[in-house]
């Protein structure tokens, strides 16, 4: 799962078709000034980029470091010292597990950052397109210091009636619904104000990265371990298998086969480990879908009022 699979970007997302429509129809003051919220938005983009490929390096020696860890403390497995390959698994571990967790925050509040950024350079262009003294108006009360005010200026039925760009206003309003469940949420109760310190784990099992936020210990471990011998006559595929990832993934996608108390005690493990995230991937997704929606609109009303 490279950089450049997941995260590509295109002049649609960067808002540089907009700035190219603009050249020679607005002045060089205006330019200059939309093009430098503009600039800061790309800046945060690439950032994002960068902060993903370093999130699949700390991705693979998660899953390193938890197999050694298995393997290791396997309860049903004779005591050994770690080979020097698993010892050095063990401190580069040691050394960058702060990183694991930085990442992962970094990413979320950059992307934060980034609709923040958004806001002000959406703001500005509607007030730049906006013709008429009334709309202007409007333009100069809509709220730019983070994009959640942005968001529900758009929301409250006492601006929705004076807003003609009705276009847009459906755009922020129905295609964004990821701001706050995927991305607000996660920055606000698990980075920004959490109660309950955690630490960010990742999944690899799935053929992609699953990001969690847990507590981990030896019991949760010990459980799945009891649940895997159990099961093993059942699902042979799982018998010799020690990442305790992947055996919760394996039975929280056979929920439904286990016995009752089973399928307890494997959502009692899920509550006391985390809670699975969308993948970065994903949101990326729907941000950039979001961006390439607000690009091809503004040109449609450029080539309208200028051409």
């Amino acid at each position: 799962m490279s950089k450049a699979q997941n995260f590509r970007l295109n002049e649609k997302i960067v808002f540089s078709e907009i700035m190219n429509k603009l050249d020679k129809r607005l002045s060089d003051e205006d330019l200059i000034s939309l093009n430098m919220h503009r600039n800061s938005f790309v800046m945060t983009l690439n950032l994002l980029t960068e902060i993903w490929s370093r999130i699949q390096e700390d991705a693979k020696l998660h899953n390193e470091y938890w197999h050694v860890y298995a393997e290791l403390y396997d309860p049903y497995a004779d005591e050994r010292k770690p080979t020097l390959g698993e010892l050095g698994i063990l401190k580069s571990f040691d050394d960058h597990w702060f990183r694991l967790n930085l990442d992962i925050e970094d990413w979320f509040i950059h992307s934060y950052i980034l609709l923040d950024k958004f806001a002000k350079f959406a703001k500005k262009l509607v007030f730049l397109l906006s013709r008429q003294p009334e709309e202007r108006r409007i333009a100069a009360r809509i709220p730019d210091k983070n994009f959640d005010k942005y968001k529900r200026f758009y929301i409250n039925p006492r601006n929705r009636n004076s807003i003609k760009d009705t276009e847009y206003l459906e755009i922020i309003t129905s295609t964004s619904s990821w701001y706050n469940n995927d991305l607000k949420n996660v920055r606000d109760d698990l980075i920004q104000h959490e109660l309950v310190p955690k630490f960010w784990t990742y999944d690899t099992s799935c053929g992609k990265i699953r990001i969690g936020r847990i507590r981990h210990s030896k019991e949760l471990v010990q459980t799945l371990y009891t649940l895997r011998d159990k099961y093993a006559t059942i699902y042979p595929e799982i018998r010799d298998e020690n990442n305790f990832f992947s055996l919760l993934s394996f039975f929280e996608g056979r929920i439904g086969k286990l016995d009752h108390l089973d399928a307890d005690t494997i959502s009692k493990v899920r509550k006391q480990f985390g809670r699975n995230f969308p993948d970065i991937p994903g949101l990326f997704s729907k941000m950039t879908n979001f961006f390439s929606l607000v690009n091809d609109h503004f040109i449609g009303i450029i080539e309208d009022h200028f051409e």
